[in-house]
């Protein structure tokens, strides 16, 4: 296990993919991509409600599969550190590092927060 993910530190990086989203957008088109990243706060946060339930159950294989959920949703929708963060919280909770969750949970939710920035200035 690293230190960054001990810290719950994430390496610097863009908060979203814009190449990726610029794919989605040639793919989609603009209107539907954003009506699915208009959807991202609600339905990241949802991840969330159940990582923090089963975390505060004792259950880290429950807590690590949203953690997981969450990584991949991000991942596919370009959304860089927000993927990061829930991948380190994943990746401890694989591990059954109950003492490393709390500082990756911290770390995704100020990834969540850039997150919700960066899509708000997208317009």
């Amino acid at each position: 296990m690293t230190t960054e993910v001990v810290s719950g530190s994430l390496p610097e990086q863009p908060v979203l993919d814009s190449r990726k989203i610029m794919d989605l957008e040639a793919a989609m088109g603009a209107g539907p991509l954003n009506d699915v990243l208009r959807l991202v706060p609600d339905s990241a946060r949802a991840e969330l409600v159940r990582v923090d339930g089963a975390l505060a159950s004792g259950d880290l294989e429950g807590a690590r599969r949203a953690a997981h959920a969450l990584k991949g949703f991000a991942a596919n929708l370009g959304l860089n550190r927000l993927s990061l963060a829930a991948a380190q919280l994943d990746q401890v909770l694989r591990a059954q590092d109950a003492v490393s969750a709390r500082p990756c949970r911290d770390a995704l939710d100020r990834a969540m927060a850039d997150t919700e920035a960066a899509l708000a200035s997208r317009g």
